[in-house]
């Protein structure tokens, strides 16, 4: 044995293998830099937009869910389904560890933060991406500085944190496709996997990311032969870590502690009815609703789409599907493809299964929230778009020694239009999303609340004012002496086992409400609405409020009661109860008065226009309710009765400057006033009646110019004119008359 050459072939052995794994403890180091750098980046990114979102968030409750998703935190109760346990648990902590602020505001504190760490994550994803700071930095300001995302990282809502938990299964994924160490791809995959149960622990709509990026992971995994069955079991078994959260459905419904809780979780299948939003319809947004189709839907969200981020940003998009399709074909690196297949596989569903009237501005609002998960995974493709176009112009135009240009180049680009992007919304849109003095919602339920007599019942409806409503009265305690009922869930057979305990001032006549009163198989017993409002109207001596409107399920209470207008909401009377028509009036005309919000201040699909416009309807509410009364009525004297009284109101209410009024104020108070001139048993003076007629008539026909019936109020008005030369004239009579009358009595009073 030659023992020179074997010490030299050890020797040589030994130095290449020091040579490969220092290259690869440098690679190591390098990327733990690299790691730590783009980190940095982000932390310091997400920081600012942490600044600017706590700067415009609410001080108090938004419109929507907001107020019903805090109280479900607040009473550790279960929020509407499918139940958000992750975020109702979050919410909860963030109440009881930040010792300051309205409860509302340190749910929407909470929310902020997940918008920023959002951003600032998707930003992180592209950068590992591209190694690009201007295409992450692009991707960054476009998707959190939208119109979308911006709202609703300002409120308590469910999407910023969808936002972020979808930001975060992304960067999962492009570090796991950047990783070739097989026990790291195993720790990376358990982790996404966690991740991902999270994730529809908070949003169902995330269920189809998840399966996609689910069987593109097993198949890496299968081609990297490190597949097996035990790898497998860890990841499912880490799946079902992630949706351990919802363990507090069923939790919450045993403690019963809730004074507001929806559902019973409890037994296996009411569980299952709340997870999969049997009451709602599954996979559907609301119930007993129609909505456009896909191909409708999809056009509304390329619309929003090219609104939102302009044209260029959808050329920028195809070319980063084309970019995805390269890497998957030429390079074998499928992320991206994954992504692509993912989101336009929500897109799609999400359209077709949108069932609400995208032409009411209101429920497309609604719609438009879900169309962020979309718009994240296409800013992302963006960004990666942007950095292949300037590598592809340096490479070309340069040459493949100049290739740093294209990240100089990117860098410009991504600074000059975030800078762009910033100027826009400071100087155009900044105030639509500054919400940070915004207590609309909170006023109109606080206005609500304030304007009901002592011990009062009130059976709410509808998301806004039940839950702007509920949400003061048990987290921040107000007029605890009302009973604040929501009439729409009394139908359901949980709704009395589950809350009935909560209002032991209220009589319900039964086990749940039934359009009829009977004895079922099971031996409870079903009521109807009058007998529920025989209990507590004659039983009780209670008066008893509806906000905003009756339900319409059920009109048996027709037969004896009627509702009468106070403020924005009615009050239950008996038909037999003899009502002051003066005394109503002026009892029911103030309560909206301290409103002072502008009329025409707020966006359509917005809950601040519901809110200001059912303010404004209630400050005239009593005078509206006498005309319409009054255009039933057939006894004259009653007629003129009722005309008068609803004159008498708005009379109050002209003080305000005509502009500052709706226009519909005006058309009501010129019809009040056309009426009274017809009558014969009216007390008040023709001639001021018809100048004002034509005054307000004029007024609204120049605040409501396109109103499709305005041919009729221009006849109304040279009928008007005619009658008021009539009565000009009568009126001259009258005083030459009296001048006579006077003159005479003059001189008989000197002859005396």
């Amino acid at each position: 044995m030659n023992w020179s050459n074997s010490f030299v072939d050890a020797s040589y052995l030994a130095h290449f293998l020091s040579r490969k794994f220092s290259k690869r403890r440098e690679s190591l180091d390098e990327d733990s830099d690299s790691w730590s750098r783009d980190v940095k980046i982000s932390t310091v990114l997400g920081s600012i937009l942490l600044a600017i979102y706590l700067r415009t968030m609410y001080p108090s409750i938004a419109g929507g869910d907001s107020g019903e998703l805090i109280v479900s935190a607040h009473e550790l109760g279960v929020a509407h389904p499918p139940g958000y346990p992750l975020f109702t648990m979050l919410a909860k902590a963030t109440m009881t560890l930040i010792p300051f602020g309205k409860i509302a505001w340190r749910v929407n504190f909470l929310n902020a933060c997940c918008g920023a760490a959002a951003g600032a994550t998707l930003q992180l994803a592209v950068l590992r991406v591209t190694s690009c700071f201007g295409s992450s930095l692009l991707a960054f300001s476009l998707f959190s500085f939208s119109r979308l995302t911006w709202t609703w990282s300002a409120s308590a809502e469910v999407f910023a944190l969808n936002n972020f938990l979808i930001a975060v299964i992304i960067l999962i994924a492009v570090i796991f496709e950047q990783t070739t160490d097989p026990l790291k791809l195993l720790k990376i995959a358990r982790l996404g996997a966690f991740m991902c149960g999270l994730s529809l622990c908070n949003q169902h709509t995330s269920v189809i990311y998840v399966f996609v990026i689910a069987m593109w992971v097993f198949v890496r995994l299968l081609f990297n032969r490190i597949l097996s069955w035990t790898v497998i079991g860890a990841i499912v078994a880490c799946f079902c870590a992630g949706l351990l959260p919802y363990l507090y459905l069923p939790l919450s419904a045993y403690l019963h502690l809730a004074r507001w809780t929806w559902g019973d979780q409890l037994s296996i299948g009411g569980f299952i009815i709340h997870f999969l939003r049997a009451e709602y319809g599954t996979f559907q947004l609301g119930k007993d609703h129609e909505g456009a189709g896909c191909k409708q839907g999809l056009i509304a969200y390329y619309s929003h789409f090219i609104t939102e981020y302009s044209l260029i940003s959808v050329y920028l998009v195809v070319l980063g599907i084309a970019v995805a399709l390269r890497r998957a074909i030429w390079e074998k690196k499928f992320a991206l493809f994954a992504f692509v297949v993912m989101v336009m596989g929500y897109t799609s569903f999400f359209a077709w299964r949108a069932n609400l009237n995208l032409s009411n501005p209101l429920l497309r609002g609604v719609v438009e929230r879900f169309w962020m998960q979309s718009d994240l995974v296409f800013i992302f493709l963006l960004g990666v778009a942007l950095n292949s176009i300037t590598r592809f112009l340096t490479t070309t135009v340069w040459g493949s020694d100049r290739v740093s240009l294209a990240y100089v180049f990117a860098c410009m680009t991504g600074c000059i239009i975030t800078c762009l992007q910033l100027v826009r919304l400071k100087f155009k849109n900044y105030s639509l999303y500054d919400n940070g003095s915004n207590v609309v919602v909170r006023d109109f339920g606080l206005t609500l609340l304030k304007s009901f007599p002592p011990d009062s019942l009130v059976l709410t409806k509808g998301d806004l004012p039940t839950n702007a409503m509920r949400y003061l009265h048990l987290c921040e305690s107000i007029r605890p002496d009302v009973s604040l009922l929501d009439v729409e869930i009394l139908s359901y057979q949980w709704s009395l086992p589950r809350l009935g305990k909560f209002f032991p001032e209220v009589d319900f006549p039964g086990d749940y409400w039934h359009l009829t009163n009977q004895v079922h198989s099971d031996g409870r017993k079903s009521f109807n609405f009058k007998s529920f409002i025989d209990a507590n109207y004659i039983g009780k001596r209670r008066p008893i409020y509806v906000c905003i409107g009756m339900q319409d399920k059920d009109p048996s209470w027709m037969e004896e009661y009627h509702l009468w207008p106070h403020g924005a909401c009615h009050r239950i009377l008996s038909q037999k109860e003899i009502i002051n028509l003066t005394e109503w009036g002026d009892h029911t005309a103030p309560i909206a008065d301290a409103w002072r919000y502008p009329h025409d201040g707020y966006g359509n699909s917005s809950w601040e226009k519901v809110a200001n416009d059912e303010m404004w309807n209630a400050k005239i509410s009593s005078a509206f309710f006498f005309y319409q009364r009054g255009e039933r009525c057939e006894d004259p004297f009653e007629k003129t009765k009722l005309f008068q009284a609803s004159y008498e109101v708005k009379e109050k209410k002209k003080l305000l400057p005509p502009k500052s009024k709706p226009s519909f104020w005006h058309k009501n108070f010129g019809l009040v006033c056309e009426r009274l001139l017809r009558s014969e048993h009216t007390s008040l003076s023709k001639l001021p009646l018809c100048k004002l007629s034509i005054q307000h008539f004029k007024q609204y026909l120049s605040l409501a110019p396109n109103d499709p019936d305005n041919h009729k109020i221009v006849n109304a008005i040279e009928v008007l004119q005619e009658r008021l030369k009539f009565y000009s004239q009568m009126k001259t009579v009258d005083n030459t008359i009296m001048n006579m009358l006077h003159r005479v009595e003059e001189r008989e009073h000197k002859e005396g």
